[in-house]
This record gives structure tokens, sequence and C-alpha cells, in this order.
């Protein structure tokens, strides 16, 4: 299966729906890399298992560390949460990506 976060990992957004947002990941798994439509569907679902603010789309910066985000919005963008960066699912805090990178 395609490396995907576990649910220890995903307890970092919330512990009581870390498993459920597994499974989520798991049944998605075979379709990674994933693109627009994709992305889209998986983080929607997510955003009501969590209870998030929808979803959110940060356009690529200037260089290789800006990559395009999409993930869902919980409201502080400190917040560790489900992101999509390169069609590949990760675990963390979009704002600290933008503080990394260089985006306009």
């Amino acid at each position: 299966m395609p490396r995907i976060p576990s649910a220890k990992t995903l307890s970092r957004i919330s512990p009581e729906h870390s498993q459920t947002l597994r499974e989520l990941l798991e049944r998605n798994a075979d379709y990674l890399p994933w693109t627009g439509g994709r992305i889209n569907c998986v983080l929607a679902h997510a955003d009501k298992i969590i209870g998030g603010h929808g979803t959110e789309y940060i356009p690529p910066g200037t260089n290789a560390s800006s990559p395009a985000v999409t993930y869902v919005n919980l409201g502080d963008p400190y917040d560790q949460t489900l992101l999509v960066i390169d069609g590949r699912p990760v675990v963390g805090a979009w704002g600290d990506i933008v503080e990394r990178g260089n985006y306009p």
C-alpha cells in the first residue's frame, strides 16, 4: 500500500477520529498521487469527520520549497491538519509551510 499517515500520526489532528481518517485514506490509497477531484473529495470528507471549516488551497510559490498545498481549514494556521502536497496526504500545519517557503 502507498505510504499514508498512520492512525498515530493522524491522532495529532483528532485523537477521537484518527482511525476514521485512516480508513478514509486507506480507501483512497490506490489512487495516489491524488489529483484535483480526488483531493477535493477526500479532503471534503475529512473536513466533515473532524469538524473543520472547509478546505483551502494555497497555490505554489516561486521555488521548490513552496509547493501547492490543499488542506482542511481548522481555523488556526498552526493547528495540525490534513494536507495534500504533491498529491500525497500528510499531517502538518500549513502556516509552517508558508513561513518556510517563498509565497507571494
